[in-house]
């Protein structure tokens, strides 16, 4: 059961309804009563603030929505996110990643079979948030295929998707009632 209860537009003051607003229409309705903005927005301005961010990285940026489900499920994997990992698989096996490869990053796995750049990502996000740092053979190989930009987009990438992982850690966000929790239990 989740820690509080996720923010209506009606419980914030006039002045921080403009945060709601802005966060409803970027991502739907849906997005403020559930996931990390529901609970965010206890914060009006620092949900605000995260939602900037969180827009670039999710929708206005330049990185594959591919490279993007891929390194969030390597985050929640590592975060133990529930929440966060199930939606990001769901997306992922969308996007045409196979189910094989969302069960092996499930599992703390590499998975295997998959194109070059992304295997090179997952090797790059394993490293950096398992050990905090990342070789220098593994920056070249992703810097190789997506460029300086686009290593900087990830980093940037995996830790806003800390973040939200953190969030939804803290406050005991549960995956949504129509889905499957996809993330198993470490062994």
């Amino acid at each position: 059961m989740p820690r509080i209860r996720a923010v209506r537009r009606e419980d914030l003051e006039a002045a921080d309804q403009a945060a709601y607003d802005e966060i409803a229409a970027s991502r739907g309705a849906e997005f403020t009563k559930q996931g990390p903005f529901g609970v965010l927005l206890h914060s009006p301005q620092f949900a605000r603030r995260a939602a900037h961010l969180g827009s670039y990285v999710r929708y206005e940026g330049p990185m594959p929505a591919r490279h993007r489900h891929l390194l969030t499920m390597i985050v929640a994997r590592e975060l133990d996110c529930q929440y966060e990992f199930t939606a990001h698989a769901v997306l992922a096996r969308k996007n045409g990643i196979p189910a094989e490869a969302t069960a092996a990053l499930g599992r703390g796995e590499t998975p295997v079979g998959l194109p070059a750049d992304e295997a090179a990502l997952v090797a790059f996000v394993r490293q950096l948030v398992i050990g905090h740092r990342v070789d220098d053979a593994t920056f070249a190989a992703l810097e190789g295929h997506i460029g300086r930009r686009g290593v900087t987009d990830v980093v940037g990438a995996t830790g806003y998707f800390a973040f939200a992982a953190h969030v939804l850690n803290a406050f005991a966000v549960e995956v949504r009632e129509e889905q499957v929790a996809e993330l198993p239990d470490r062994p």
